[in-house]
C-alpha cells in the first residue's frame, strides 16, 4: 500500500473510532444520561468477534494449500513479535492512562493490535518493510502443528472450564422468591432495559461466594446464600445487570479467544487480564454514575466483603488482589477523566503507519528451486526483460547474454519473508519472464527482494524473499542493453 493510501486509511480508521468512543460515552454519562440514566453500551461491541471470525475464516479458505501455510507462520511471527512490542509500550504507559483516561477506553487499547494488525495485516502493509529481522531457518510444519494445538487446548480448556462451572453452580440452585428482592430485580431491569420484556433468571446457590452472572446467551445471576442489606442488593444486582446488557461475558469469551490464539506469548495473557480489569472498572464506573459518597462507601465494602470466582466467562462483583487497590481508589475518589476519543484514535493511526514496517526472514531457499522448480535450468529459456532504475529511463531491454543471466538468478539464495508486499517503489526493479516447453513465468527483482509472479491467474503473488547478500546490479545492467525505440 502506497503512504497516501496509508494515510487516508489511517486517518479514516482514527476518525471512525473518535466518533464511537465519543458518542459512547455521552450516551453513557453525558447530559442525556443525567435526565434518563446512563445507556450502558461497552465500546467492545460482540459483533466485532463475528466480523474477526468470519476475516480468519474466509482466509484459511482463501489461501487453502502451501500458501495456507505460509500465511499461518506469517500470522504466528506478527502475534508475538509485534503484538509484544505494542503490549510492553502498553503496559509502561498504562499507569498514566488510567489517570487521565476512562477504563472502557483503557480496555479498547489493549484490543486495538488484534482487530487491526490481525485482520488487515497485509491491506495495510507499506510497499516495502522497513526493517527486517534475520531469524534461523524454523520447521515451519511443526510450528504451526503445536501451535493450532495450542490453541485448540487452550480455548477447549476454556470452554469446557465455563461449561464445567456453570453446570456446578447452577445444579443446587433454587430460584430467588423473596418478594422484596424479586421486585427489585424487576424494577432494576425495567428502568435499566425498558425496550426489553425478557427476564433474567434470579437464582441463589451454596456454591458460590460472591455475586455472579453466568451464561453466554441463557445468562442466570447467581446470589450466594448470604444476607445483604437492600442497598448492597441493589448495588450487586445493578452491577450484574449492566454486565449482562453490555453483553460483558461474550467480550471475555472474545479475551479468552485471543488468549487461546496467542497462548505462546506471556505478554498476551497479561494484556487480556488487564483489559478485563478495566471492563470491571468501567462497570463500577456505570454503576456508581452520580452516585453520593454514601453509596461509593457501600459498593467498595462490598468489593472488601466479597471472595472472588469468575471461572469461565462469568462476570462477577469481586475485585481480582491486583486491581483491589486501584478499583476501591477510584470508587471512594472518583477523579474526572477524559473519554479518550482522541488517544484511541491516535492509537489506531499509529497502529496503521506502522503496521509491516517490520518482516522475518525465516526460511532459506536457491533460488534454483524457485524458479526452475519443474526441471533443470537447461529446460528454460528467457523471453523478456524489462529493466526500471534511476539512470536507466528506458524499460525495455534485451540481454546479451541470456544463459549468464539465468545462472546468475540461479546461484542467489532466498529468505522468504513475512507479510504482502509489493515492492512497488522499488529504487531498481528487473522483470524477467521466461518459459519452459509449457508455460511461461515471472519473477520481479526488486532492489534486495525477490517476487516470485504466480503461475496461477488466480494468486495474486507466490512469494517474496529477500536476496542474502544482496543484488549486484551492476552486474545485471551489464548483461542488458536497451532496445532501439520503435520507428
Amino acid at each position: 500500500m502506497t503512504l497516501s493510501l496509508r494515510l487516508l486509511m489511517g486517518l479514516f480508521l482514527a476518525v471512525i473510532l473518535a466518533i464511537e468512543v465519543t458518542w459512547l460515552d455521552r450516551k453513557a454519562f453525558g447530559p442525556r444520561a443525567l435526565r434518563k440514566g446512563p445507556h450502558y453500551t461497552f465500546s467492545l461491541p460482540p459483533v466485532l468477534f463475528v466480523y474477526w471470525a468470519a476475516l480468519l475464516l474466509g482466509s484459511v479458505v482463501l489461501n487453502w494449500g502451501d500458501s495456507l501455510t505460509d500465511a499461518l507462520f506469517s500470522l504466528w511471527l506478527i502475534l508475538f513479535f509485534q503484538l509484544s512490542l505494542y503490549n510492553l509500550l502498553l503496559l509502561a504507559l498504562m499507569p498514566l492512562l488510567r489517570r487521565w483516561f476512562k477504563p472502557q477506553t483503557c480496555a479498547l487499547l489493549w484490543l486495538l493490535p488484534i482487530y487491526l494488525y490481525v485482520l488487515q495485516y497485509d491491506a495495510m502493509a507499506p510497499s516495502h518493510p522497513r526493517l527486517v529481522l534475520q531469524v534461523p531457518d524454523l520447521p515451519i510444519g511443526a510450528i504451526l502443528l503445536v501451535w493450532v494445538i495450542g490453541f485448540a487446548a487452550v480455548l477447549g480448556w476454556k470452554i469446557f472450564s465455563h461449561i464445567r462451572f456453570r453446570r456446578s453452580i447452577l445444579a443446587d440452585a433454587r430460584p430467588v422468591d423473596a418478594p422484596a428482592i424479586v421486585e427489585l430485580w424487576r424494577g432494576l431491569q425495567a428502568r435499566l432495559n425498558p425496550h426489553e420484556d425478557k427476564c433474567y433468571p434470579l437464582v441463589t446457590s451454596p456454591r458460590v461466594q460472591s455475586p455472579l452472572s453466568v451464561g453466554l446467551w441463557s445468562i442466570h445471576v447467581v446470589l450466594p446464600e448470604h444476607p445483604y442489606s437492600p442497598e448492597q442488593l441493589s448495588l450487586i444486582l445493578k452491577h450484574e445487570l449492566i454486565h449482562i446488557l453490555r453483553r460483558d461475558s461474550l467480550s471475555k469469551f472474545f479475551f479468552a479467544t485471543c488468549t487461546a490464539l496467542c497462548w505462546f506469548n506471556p505478554l498476551m495473557w497479561l494484556a487480556m487480564d488487564r483489559s478485563a480489569q478495566d471492563m470491571e472498572l468501567s462497570c463500577d464506573e456505570a454503576v456508581l454514575f452520580d452516585a453520593d459518597p454514601d453509596t461509593r462507601r457501600t459498593y467498595a465494602g462490598l468489593l472488601l466483603d466479597t471472595a472472588g470466582d469468575s471461572r469461565g466467562f462469568t462476570t462477577c462483583l469481586s475485585a481480582s488482589a491486583s486491581s483491589l487497590r486501584y478499583r476501591l481508589k477510584q470508587i471512594v475518589k472518583p477523579t474526572r477523566r477524559l473519554a479518550g476519543s482522541l488517544l484511541a484514535g491516535a492509537a489506531a493511526f499509529g497502529l496503521v503507519m506502522t503496521s509491516g514496517f517490520v518482516s522475518l526472514a525465516y526460511e532459506t531457499t536457491p533460488t534454483a528451486e524457485l524458479l526452475f522448480s519443474s526441471g533443470s535450468q537447461e529446460d528454460y529459456a528467457l523471453r523478456s526483460v524489462a529493466l526500471t532504475a534511476p539512470s536507466s529511463p528506458e524499460s525495455q531491454w534485451s540481454c546479451t547474454d541470456p544463459e549468464a543471466l539465468l545462472d546468475y538468478l540461479a546461484d542467489l539464495e532466498g529468505r522468504k519473508i513475512t507479510g504482502g508486499y509489493t515492492l512497488s517503489d522499488a529504487t531498481h526493479q528487473l522483470s524477467i519472464r521466461y518459459a519452459d516447453s509449457q508455460r511461461s513465468y515471472r519473477v520481479v527483482l526488486a532492489d534486495d527482494y525477490l517476487i516470485c509472479r504466480p503461475r496461477s491467474s488466480s494468486v495474486a503473488q507466490e512469494g517474496a524473499y529477500l536476496i542474502s547478500g544482496g543484488v549486484d546490479w551492476d552486474v545485471l545492467t551489464g548483461l542488458l542493453e536497451p532496445e532501439p525505440p520503435l520507428q
